[in-house]
């Protein structure tokens, strides 16, 4: 509540580590030569989102909306919140990570080699209950490259989505587990800055924001505490 108004919450979750963060020296170069597309989560990434999960769950953070990216990082992400709060996620494919699924590096145009999402059945396979109705039978990435413009107008849809919900059903909770390039652009649409700030952003870091109409509350950027005790990789740009 602020003031007069209501506002939507919103809770931006970064996934877990992934194979691709674990491997991750500081060569990019190497790095893109080694990158997978649909990485799984490492073993402190699942153990990183079982503390994310407890914590949501001892905090009482019941949501109205579970949302998740279909790139199977924030799956393995969302799976263990879900079942931690009893409440059933669903795909909303928007919220994927900058570029799509593809491998080769994006500074060598012609090294880059698309490749397919996960079908509707894989996801299905991944979260319990997840409502995975929005992608393809045959599988929810379109088999491109997503170039900067693309990755403009698909932030900016989300953040207008985000707002209109704000006008709509005020007084929600909406979690989305998505991607450290992704919510840095996401951040940037809705505070107002340039789309070059970046918001570096930890594995399961929860980001907190409140929506209203005319203004958004910036609550917490990347909180860690449900991490305590564990050895994390630094965020990076590179997810």
């Amino acid at each position: 509540m602020v003031g007069d108004h209501t506002a939507v919450r919103l809770l931006l979750i970064r996934h877990a580590e992934s194979a691709n963060n674990a491997s991750w020296t500081g060569d990019a170069a190497a790095f893109f030569r080694l990158r997978s597309a649909d990485p799984d989560l490492t073993e402190r990434g699942r153990e990183q989102a079982t503390r994310l999960a407890a914590h949501l769950e001892r905090v009482g953070d019941e949501p109205h909306e579970l949302i998740t990216s279909p790139l199977l990082r924030a799956l393995q992400t969302t799976a263990p919140i879900s079942s931690a709060l009893q409440f059933p996620s669903r795909v909303w494919v928007d919220v994927h990570e900058l570029g799509g699924v593809f491998t080769g590096d994006p500074g060598e145009p012609a090294s880059i080699r698309p490749q397919p999402g996960l079908s509707r059945a894989a996801i299905e396979a991944e979260v319990p209950g997840i409502d995975a109705s929005s992608v393809p039978v045959d599988g929810w990435w379109n088999g491109t490259h997503e170039g900067e413009a693309e990755r403009l107008d698909r932030v900016a849809r989300v953040a207008d989505a985000l707002r209109l919900k704000a006008r709509a059903f005020p007084d929600q909770r909406v979690m989305i587990v998505t991607h450290g390039g992704f919510a840095s652009r996401l951040i940037a649409a809705l505070v107002g800055v340039s789309p070059t700030t970046w918001f570096n952003l930890a594995n399961t870091s929860c980001s907190e924001f409140e929506l209203l109409d005319d203004q958004v509350r910036v609550l917490s950027l990347n909180d860690t505490r449900h991490l305590h005790g564990i050895r994390a990789m630094p965020a990076y740009r590179l997810t």
